[in-house]
């Protein structure tokens, strides 16, 4: 929920040592540092979690998210039109959770 986010970084990381390649865990790095603001990382996560898992509605979602934060406006829009087709109801699901392309990242620590 955007909080403790250097310490979910970090479990992140240990986690991906322990079981490396693993979407949800790669998903999940990606969403911290979507909330962080480091936006290309977090589109590298996003990636290599949808090269695993291609049908990964949040990883979709999250990366046109990231995307749109960094002005690549088309790719973005269709990684949402994307994310949406595979669930339909996950814009108001990440809106309630504070993930859109309105979101304002975190301050960096």
């Amino acid at each position: 929920m955007g909080r403790d986010l250097d310490q979910a970084l970090a479990d992140c990381d240990r986690a991906l040592k322990l079981r490396p390649g693993t979407a949800e865990i790669l998903d999940s790095r990606g969403l911290v540092r979507l909330r962080l603001g480091q936006y290309g990382q977090a589109i590298a996560d996003y990636d290599e979690a949808l090269r695993l898992r291609p049908k990964m509605a949040w990883a979709l979602y999250g990366r046109g998210v990231a995307r749109l934060k960094l002005g690549q406006v088309t790719d973005g829009q269709a990684d949402l039109e994307a994310a949406a087709a595979i669930a339909p109801a996950i814009a108001s699901r990440a809106k309630a959770r504070g993930i859109g392309p309105e979101m304002q990242a975190a301050a960096m620590s």
